[in-house]
């Protein structure tokens, strides 16, 4: 992070030949003149290198300072043991889907003429109750494909393991729960759209 190593831009350069390409290796980078330090650029630090260093920081913290007793139990044998390879296979898998979708379409044309359906589909896919599916639009939010007031949307509707007690309980209370955030999440979103958010 420190570096700029990770989270790099690549840079558009000329080609040998007339076309323009995109570098994707160290070496060519290097061939273009192209180095990885900083040098005071603002793109070296963008919002995902400064949240990154940011949870990279508060995960330290935990580590150092909690019992063994939280690190073996709660860190390693629910949140990894448990949900690591959940939450991996989510998101591999949207971003497999996101890599074939864009060979065929294109996703970011085709999400902006589409704004308002890509709401409603957030909105909906925030009523399932599981956290996984979320991914799909942090990354799309992550790429620039998606506005801030889709991801938010998403978010206020779906409430991952947390309604599933709720659930168990009373089927009506969760859909009530759920209904109420559907229209408040819709409104958001909505608003947020007209007002290019």
């Amino acid at each position: 992070l420190i570096s700029g190593e990770f989270g790099h831009s690549h840079d558009i350069i000329p080609s040998h030949g007339a076309e323009i390409e995109m570098v994707h290796n160290h070496e060519a980078d290097m061939h273009a003149g192209h180095n990885h330090e900083s040098h005071g650029n603002e793109s070296d630090w963008n919002w995902i290198s400064t949240s990154f260093l940011i949870v990279s920081l508060i995960a330290l913290f935990i580590i150092s300072t909690v019992n063994d007793h939280f690190l073996e139990d709660h860190l390693w044998g629910h949140i990894i043991k448990k949900h690591f390879l959940k939450i991996f296979l989510w998101t591999f898998g949207a971003l497999l889907v996101i890599h074939f979708l864009s060979n065929y379409i294109d996703i970011h044309d085709w999400i902006e003429q589409n704004m308002i359906s890509i709401l409603l589909i957030a909105i909906l896919i925030g009523i399932i109750p599981e956290s996984g599916p979320h991914y799909i639009f942090i990354l799309l939010f992550a790429q620039g494909t998606i506005p801030f007031s889709i991801l938010i949307a998403n978010s206020i509707v779906q409430d991952g393991h947390g309604a599933l007690p709720l659930l168990a309980e009373s089927k009506r209370s969760f859909l009530l729960v759920k209904l109420v955030n559907l229209i408040v999440g819709f409104i958001i979103g909505y608003l947020g759209l007209q007002i290019g958010f």
